[in-house]
């Protein structure tokens, strides 16, 4: 089923898969493990908050269950160095990983890597988006395979919410201010989103419920934000940032403070040009 742009909120989800050749893999969305989600899944209603947690005391992923999730690191100098031009070097993506013990697990390395130029202008964080080249293709063998991994389905170009709805958070990040090594997943409420599309490229949400409801931490940057159309996932957003506390180690815990995420939607044709662009 295909929604509009811009729904009534009453199918529970705007999220909408597209289709886009020689980029949007086949059987895409699909986890071994996953859980059969559907839009009305995503409906907010307030009475169901205490349902959720965030990511920081969320569920511990099982391998497969989101095949679409890895683990990046990288060699960088620091800000003092270099200032904004600093580069990345030693890319490594580890695909299938449930925590974050790389030794004898399979990484493939990045030769090229690709920055929004709207964020190289100006540092503008719902812009903070970049793509990896890698030198080897992961193989994906989705949900017939014996590892589980598999990519996930992008959105239709510029679909947004017209009102609050629940979204799915997968992360690597610290967990109670220690950093855990373990993949959780959990929910936040997305906020209803900006008519202008200026406005709409920063995806906002909040940790559900207030307080007692945990969000993002540090290392949680770069993980998806995923929602379910008819049980396939879709990445709707990228985590960038919240309102940290004053150990900058999680989300500071106040009503008002929030998340911020790049509304992938936004990016489609920026992500099509730049994979048609460097592919031989």
């Amino acid at each position: 089923m295909t929604l509009s742009l811009w729904t009534d909120g009453y199918n529970g989800s705007h999220a909408s898969i597209h289709f886009y050749p020689n980029i949007t893999a086949i059987g895409c969305g699909v986890g071994r493990k996953g859980m059969l989600r559907d839009n009305t899944c995503f409906t907010y209603h307030p009475n169901s908050d205490t349902m959720f947690a965030g990511i920081q005391n969320g569920r511990v992923v099982q391998t497969g269950e989101q095949p679409w999730a890895v683990f990046i690191t990288h060699k960088k100098k620091t800000y003092l160095l270099c200032g904004t031009n600093c580069t990345a070097t030693d890319i490594r993506v580890y695909p299938g990983l449930t925590n974050q013990k790389t030794a004898n697990h399979t990484y493939y390395t990045g030769g090229q890597y690709f920055i929004t130029p709207e964020y190289e202008s100006n540092q503008w964080q719902p812009f903070d988006l970049g793509l990896i080249r890698l030198n080897t293709a992961i193989p994906l063998d989705g949900t017939s395979g014996v590892t589980g991994i598999n990519a996930i389905c992008l959105p239709e170009e510029w679909a947004a919410n017209q009102n609050e709805e629940y979204v799915q958070l997968v992360g690597f990040g610290k967990d109670n201010g220690t950093r855990s090594g373990t993949l959780r997943s959990g929910y936040a409420k997305m906020m209803t989103a900006h008519r202008d599309q200026i406005q709409n490229t920063a995806l906002s949400m909040q940790r559900i419920p207030f307080p007692s409801g945990s969000g993002i931490c540090l290392g949680d940057s770069g993980s998806p934000v995923v929602q379910y159309v008819n049980g396939v996932a879709v990445v709707i957003g990228i985590t960038v940032s919240a309102t940290m506390d004053t150990n900058n180690s999680c989300q500071k815990l106040t009503e008002e403070a929030g998340m911020t995420a790049i509304r992938v939607s936004h990016h489609i044709q920026w992500i099509i040009n730049t994979i048609y662009n460097n592919t031989n």
